[in-house]
């Protein structure tokens, strides 16, 4: 008999677990107003001992697992083969079936309960074997029970220990009969593109340099994107529209197909620079303002604002319209009212200045982030239009904890128009490097944050590829020449916060 089994069958002496869990079901009709876990008793029958306890909200009290603070957290000794939350309803609240149980994870795939059972009065409702966090958020269904004690039993967790900010009961909704008119309707091409691989083998024969020779992977995964879009008959009133749709890591995203780069890591991946993101979560926390200087179409915007929550903001700047427009609806999507987005550029001036019309039509195949302002239009663009450009500083800002930059050769601006507010707050910067392209050295603008503000700076080489990627992908297209693709960026962090991994390089500023 399993480890497993022999710990469940401690702990439902009425039950055999021969008999397997009832198979999911769909969550779409669950009230997620009202949590039946709030305020009732929580303890821990395992007797390990509380973790080290941070600013009274971390591991220090099983009660916080469901007191509908997500800024604190449940959390136990590290590197234990088994785990054990139990929650009990409190008394007085009246008789209602469960259909659902969420959890919030503490920080995504690293510190959540990951390979678990949930057991209602007894009753085993869910066997979990592979958790997959949605916004820092994992929901299961089942059919309903009356769930008065609720068991957490967990064996396995991403990261050291399965922390969790809040575990919710919900029940099924009252109007569960109710009509799809509220509802999200997402085109067929919401579902995986059968042209994605085709993509990522032009991606690869564009990588080794000659794109005469990938003419035919051009054709061919233009004719696969086009025949996808009429079968769908996208838009309104039937015009074909060539964006797509997908669910991705942080939610659903809107993007163009022919924006190679992006539509390999969404389309594939289900993720976009996810080493980015996982380096930004050590330093952004919940109420923290957040600055993001070139947000493409949003991908890494919906992380940013899920990490800093309704009290943070996230303020990114977008200098082109039709990417503008994209990050806009991505936002709009994903229901993020915590963020406020400029279509400008970011810089050290109140000036505009021009930049080229991007070719968007049909198999204008680019990456569209490469984009920027003062660009010389190549010979698909043949008109520019003139964009604002914005300094960090007239925000005038109550608060900044972090600022990400990646504008293109404009980073060094960005920091100059930002230098009162990094001044007066102190945040830490993540910045694409564009001036050292990846060679460890000192640049003027990091010595500048060195000498006269005390910032000790990182390099920091973001694989494009993440083996850990959200779809288990196993195939790497992001090569050129042989070698993966990098993303170089430089991280600053001020003595006065979080310290930087011990992995990244110092850079030799003095």
């Amino acid at each position: 008999m399993s480890m497993r089994k022999v710990i469940v069958l401690a702990l439902i002496l009425q039950v055999s677990l021969a008999a397997s869990s009832p198979p999911p079901v769909s969550c779409d009709d669950l009230d997620r107003s009202r949590n039946f876990a709030l305020g009732g008793e929580v303890d821990s029958p395992d007797q390990l001992e509380q973790d080290w306890c941070v600013d009274a909200r971390a591991g220090c009290v099983d009660q916080w697992a469901a007191d509908g603070n997500e800024s604190t957290y449940w959390d136990e000794e590290d590197n234990q083969s088994q785990y054990h939350l139990r929650i009990r309803r409190k008394k007085e609240e009246e008789e209602v079936n469960i259909s659902g149980v969420s959890i919030s994870g503490y920080e995504q795939h690293k510190f959540a309960p990951r390979s678990f059972q949930l057991v209602c009065d007894e009753a085993l409702v869910a066997d979990v074997a592979d958790a997959r966090y949605r916004n820092n958020v994992f929901e299961t269904c089942f059919p309903p029970v009356p769930c008065r004690v609720l068991d957490l039993i967990i064996f396995q967790s991403y990261g050291s220990s399965p922390a969790v900010r809040e575990i919710k009961l919900l029940a099924k909704s009252q109007s569960s009969a109710r009509s799809t008119h509220g509802k999200l309707l997402l085109p067929a091409s919401a579902q995986s593109s059968t042209c994605a691989h085709l993509a990522g083998q032009l991606l690869l024969c564009l990588g080794k340099g000659n794109q005469e020779v990938c003419q035919g992977d051009r054709i061919a995964h233009w004719n696969c994107i086009k025949g996808e879009a009429d079968a769908s008959k996208q838009g309104l009133n039937g015009h074909r529209s060539l964006n797509r749709l997908k669910e991705y890591r942080y939610g659903y995203l809107l993007y163009n197909p022919f924006d190679i780069y992006f539509a390999v890591a969404i389309e594939l991946y289900g993720e976009w620079s996810e080493k980015e993101v996982e380096l930004m979560r050590r330093y952004i926390t919940t109420g923290d303002y957040v600055v993001e200087a070139g947000v493409h179409i949003g991908s890494l915007t919906v992380p940013l604002a899920q990490l800093v929550g309704p009290t943070g903001r996230v303020i990114g700047f977008e200098p082109q319209r039709v990417v503008y427009q994209m990050a806009s609806a991505n936002v709009a999507l994903n229901g993020l009212w915590n963020v406020v987005l400029y279509n400008a550029g970011a810089g050290n001036s109140s000036d505009a200045m021009p930049m080229p019309i991007a070719s968007y039509h049909p198999n204008a195949l680019r990456n569209f982030g490469s984009v920027r302002v003062g660009m010389v239009p190549d010979e698909e663009e043949t008109s520019i239009e003139h964009v604002r450009i914005m300094s960090i500083d007239e925000l005038q800002l109550p608060a900044c904890d972090f600022i990400k930059i990646d504008a293109e050769g404009f980073e060094t601006q960005v920091i100059q128009g930002g230098w009162t507010t990094i001044s007066a707050f102190l945040p830490t910067i993540y910045f694409e490097d564009n001036e050292l392209n990846g060679r460890i050295g000192c640049s003027a603008t990091t010595q500048r944050l060195k000498t006269e503000l005390g910032y000790d700076c990182y390099h920091h080489a973001a694989p494009y590829f993440n083996s850990d990627n959200w779809h288990k992908e196993r195939i790497d297209y992001f090569f050129v020449g042989g070698e993966p693709t990098l993303s170089y960026m430089i991280l600053c962090v001020h003595a006065s916060r979080i310290l930087a991994p011990p992995q990244l390089v110092q850079l030799p500023c003095t």
